[in-house]
């Protein structure tokens, strides 16, 4: 088993749902509407959707959106909250991303919070291929990543990343850059 199998549970929403307050997410889907020229009823992809950060604000402008994730808890925690809002096109799917079976149904896709480079490269591609193959002809694949020379950065000053959670608990990355590879 791969270590984000079950890394990605309640721990992480408790980890990281307070750095993106509902404010913060509804301006970013705002901007993603507006970047990708969506408009009211456009089809939406949000994979992997964790625990429906901007799935849900999507929803709310008026996207048809499917949510689909590899963690079981995370995507409870979504439905939870999708359950206080009955006036959404929504639904959420739990799947492996390498495995998604989707041909040609969304306007758009997006892929958020740099969730590639946790396994093989070849993993990454299936993802990226199958991101492609769920897209209609003409959809467009918002992908977000960690600038590779952002990461270079911070670690030629012997930073690393941490996040405290509201309840104290204290997450610390320890990252590792291979000059050769970049």
């Amino acid at each position: 088993m791969a270590w984000w199998q079950d890394f990605f549970d309640a721990s992480y929403h408790q980890l990281w749902s307070h750095v993106h307050p509902p404010a913060l997410c509804r301006a970013q889907a705002e901007q993603l509407v507006a970047r990708l020229a969506l408009r009211a009823g456009d089809r939406v992809l949000d994979a992997p959707c964790g625990y429906g950060r901007m799935t849900l604000p999507l929803a709310r402008l008026g996207m048809k959106v499917t949510g689909v994730d590899y963690s079981a808890e995370l995507l409870a925690i979504a439905r939870q909250e999708e359950a206080e809002d009955t006036h959404v096109e929504l639904r959420y799917l739990q799947a492996d991303l390498r495995a998604l079976e989707i041909d040609g149904e969304f306007d758009a896709a997006v892929h958020l919070f740099s969730s590639l480079g946790y396994g093989e490269p070849e993993d990454d591609l299936l993802v990226l291929a199958n991101l492609e193959r769920a897209l209609r002809p003409g959809g467009a694949l918002l992908l977000e990543t960690i600038h590779r020379d952002a990461i270079v950065h911070r670690l030629s000053l012997g930073q690393t990343t941490g996040v405290r959670g509201p309840d104290g608990i204290i997450l610390r990355e320890k990252n590792h850059f291979d000059p050769i590879a970049g």
